[in-house]
């Protein structure tokens, strides 16, 4: 079930590039040089993007594991890692673990 479920997102991913020009190289590079010949079409490509991930990650984060996992471990050592004033050497012991 999982390649599958990953099939379908990357197959959703790929169209959702084509649609919005983001496989034209030329466009792309317009967008990114904005004291040149600036195309803003990518900025709500983008915006549109990071909306549907906040709504989305609302519900995820609300789940107490994931779909497709039966059994999660959601102990938030990795997150306490990074919330903290841990060295980066004693962060990488940590998440070898």
């Amino acid at each position: 079930m999982k390649p599958l479920v990953a099939l379908l997102c990357g197959i959703i991913f790929g169209f959702g590039l084509a649609i919005s020009g983001m496989t034209d190289t030329a466009k792309v590079l317009r967008f990114l040089d904005p004291f040149g010949h600036w195309v803003p079409d990518l900025a709500f490509t983008m915006s549109g993007a990071v909306f549907v991930t906040i709504i989305s990650f609302r519900f995820i984060l609300r789940r107490q594991s994931p779909v497709l996992v039966e059994a999660a471990n959601r102990t938030g050592r990795v997150t306490a890692i990074f919330a903290t004033n841990v060295p980066a050497t004693e962060a990488a012991t940590l998440i070898k673990r």
